[in-house]
């Protein structure tokens, strides 16, 4: 009899072993997560947060950049903002948030409490450049190249560790395309 006991418990601690696993919360980012990408920026306006300027193909800032669509409504956004911001100050490209379904307002009392890791920050309250990134899942981030050109998308809860492993070189990559410098 004691060994139905044993038998019973091993069961039940596979079973809630199992339940756990298949509803765990993964934010790890592998390498698979890079998605090659090749399309231009788009040719639509959405306006600039804290300036009187619009944000399109034709404005935005010439280098590598990386384009972080993000919400103050959104939790996983809201988890991984504090690596952003450290990862902003490193300056290795422009960091480019659009803020989805947010507004001014909402930006400011966001910013009130939190440091602003942007170099500049589009508005897309209609979707209109989500659209054209495909970027129906928030957060979600996409490197550009210097000519506007949308190389890679890049899937999942960005870490420090896999920003300096995999990302970092990516732009480092770019840069020395863009200049003809061969590292």
């Amino acid at each position: 009899m004691r060994w139905y006991g044993i038998a019973l418990l091993f069961l039940i601690c596979v079973f809630f072993g199992n339940i756990l696993y298949a509803v765990r919360l993964d934010y790890t980012v592998e390498t698979t997560a890079f998605i090659e990408q090749d399309f231009a920026l788009p040719k639509e306006e959405i306006p600039i947060y804290g300036k009187e300027a619009k944000l399109s193909d034709q404005s935005f800032p010439k280098g590598p950049a990386l384009i972080f669509f993000f919400g103050t409504w959104c939790k996983p956004c809201m988890m991984e903002h504090p690596i952003i911001v450290k990862l902003s100050k490193r300056m290795d490209a422009l960091f480019i948030g659009i803020a989805v379904k947010d507004d001014t307002s909402k930006l400011e009392q966001f910013f009130k409490k939190a440091e602003n890791p942007y170099n500049i920050i589009g508005i897309d309250t209609d979707f209109t450049w989500s659209r054209h990134f495909d970027a129906s899942r928030l957060p979600a981030l996409y490197i550009v190249d210097k000519n506007g050109k949308v190389v890679t998308r890049i899937r999942g809860f960005l870490t420090e560790e896999f920003y300096l492993q995999e990302v970092l070189p990516r732009l480092h990559a770019l840069a020395s395309e863009n200049t003809g410098d061969k590292k």
